[in-house]
């Protein structure tokens, strides 16, 4: 019962290559589902609806530098919108939500190969935004925002941030022995406009033919999500002050393959700072 669901999807590809080589895509989705027990069991006429436009293109160019050394540069611009649309009971505004997010923005990534290996550098600026009816900061009545399709309902909250990112990173190539060393500096204005710092090694090493040994650390981090800083309902409470997760992790393995026989063994140690979850103190608790 309420199960049924009505699915669309178009997507074209298309690519030139020339003295630059470009390449593009563009599609949509859309769905509606009667969502039985998607959320909760005790509701089992929730409805949902949703809908996904994106486009992207990239180029690649390749430039000689000084030394006759060349270099990749690969340059895209991308766009993602994303609407949805949710009843807790099918057909009536009990528990109703409108949500429209917006991800553009554009990145440039680079690489050259020289005597030392590999070595990589780029940026990204991403803007991202949400026009909702319950997460974000409230709206004053005059910027309200009409919900397409709802001529009668509107907008009324709203949450935008931009996040840039600068990484760089270099692989040394040896016959036994690789390493790539890497960071990315981070800056989201929805946190502080400082940038933050996110190293990164990874080694590998083989004493023998059949033998790989393997060893990584990486520092990494995670945006609270518009749901984890405002949604609210009568079960759950997002909180709007939450900081960004910082994790930081530790990965060791070893690797033997023989003609007819692979064999792996590996472990990992994760820790982090500031973790988001969803939690209850006591039975009476909201999450």
């Amino acid at each position: 019962e309420n199960s049924y669901f009505r699915k669309s999807q178009a997507f074209y590809q298309g690519s030139y290559d020339g003295g630059l080589s470009l390449s593009w895509q563009l599609g949509m989705s859309t769905m509606r589902y009667g969502a039985n027990t998607f959320y909760s069991a005790a509701y089992p006429d929730q409805y949902e609806s949703n809908a996904r436009i994106f486009a992207s293109v990239k180029a690649d160019a390749v430039t000689s530098l000084a030394g006759g050394r060349k270099i990749h540069i690969v340059p895209s611009v991308y766009w993602n919108r994303y609407y949805d649309h949710f009843q807790l009971i099918s057909g009536k505004e009990t528990g109703e939500n409108f949500h429209r997010t917006d991800v553009y923005g554009v990145s440039v990534n680079a690489y050259t190969d020289w005597s030392l290996g590999r070595t990589a550098f780029g940026a990204d600026v991403r803007q991202e935004g949400i026009l909702s009816t319950n997460l974000g900061r409230p709206l004053e009545k005059s910027e309200y925002v009409t919900v397409m399709g709802h001529g009668d309902k509107n907008y009324t909250k709203r949450e935008q941030r931009t996040d840039v990112s600068y990484f760089m990173e270099h692989n040394f190539l040896l016959r036994d022995f690789t390493a790539s060393l890497g960071v990315v500096a981070n800056m989201n204005t929805a946190y502080n406009s400082s940038f933050r710092f996110y190293p990164g090694v990874d080694l590998s090493y083989r004493p023998a033919k059949a033998w790989k040994m393997t060893v990584s650390w990486n520092m990494a981090f995670r945006m609270p999500t518009f749901t984890d800083l405002f949604y609210k309902s009568p079960t759950l409470e997002g909180n709007k002050d939450l900081k960004p997760e910082k994790t930081q992790s530790l990965r060791i393995g070893v690797l033997y393959r023989a003609k007819g026989v692979e064999a792996r063994l590996g472990g990992f140690y994760d820790w982090g700072k500031d973790m988001i979850d969803w939690v209850m103190y006591s039975p009476e608790d909201v999450y």
